[in-house]
């Protein structure tokens, strides 16, 4: 598993995790409950863990489900206006029935960073990620804890990522 991410739906804004050249930037993400659950993140890891939640144990949570797998699975899966997710937005009062968006960019692997570091398209950044995830034998990783994310860390590390 490597970076992922959104767009905010309020601003429509990719969510840059706090190793993208952009920055982070503080994103809420909120149930759907009355009055809703705020997760408040300041520093996105890029792992999808907002205000201390998963967003996908959320989206499990959300549907009546129990595992971050289940959530993954029927965020991929299903048509998306047949579930209910969360929102996440820069404005904590924002409220939408739009569904979310995925980054392609994965917040980090925007071309003029890409193009910076390496002369070349993003696909090369990708592939040391994804190198970095084989090396430490995380090709199928469902969850990362503070102790991988540092793990994976110290891999990019080595294989130049971060030059």
């Amino acid at each position: 598993m490597g970076f992922f991410s959104f767009y905010t739906q309020d601003t429509n804004r990719s969510i840059s995790n706090r190793n993208s050249d952009r920055g982070s930037f503080t994103v809420y993400m909120k149930d759907r409950q009355d009055p809703p659950n705020i997760y408040r993140e300041d520093n996105y890891e890029g792992y999808g863990i907002f205000g201390g939640k998963d967003i996908h144990e959320l989206i499990a949570e959300m549907n009546g489900l129990k595992t971050r797998d289940e959530g993954i699975k029927i965020y991929f899966d299903e048509d998306k206006e047949d579930i209910i997710l969360p929102i996440l937005s820069e404005d904590p009062d924002f409220v939408t029935d739009e569904c979310l968006e995925n980054c392609p960019e994965q917040g980090y692997f925007y071309e003029e960073q890409c193009f910076e570091i390496f002369g070349a398209p993003m696909e090369k950044k990708l592939k040391i990620h994804n190198q970095a995830m084989k090396n430490l034998g995380f090709e199928n990783l469902t969850e990362i804890t503070p102790e991988i994310s540092n793990q994976i860390k110290v891999e990019l590390h080595k294989l130049g990522y971060f030059k």
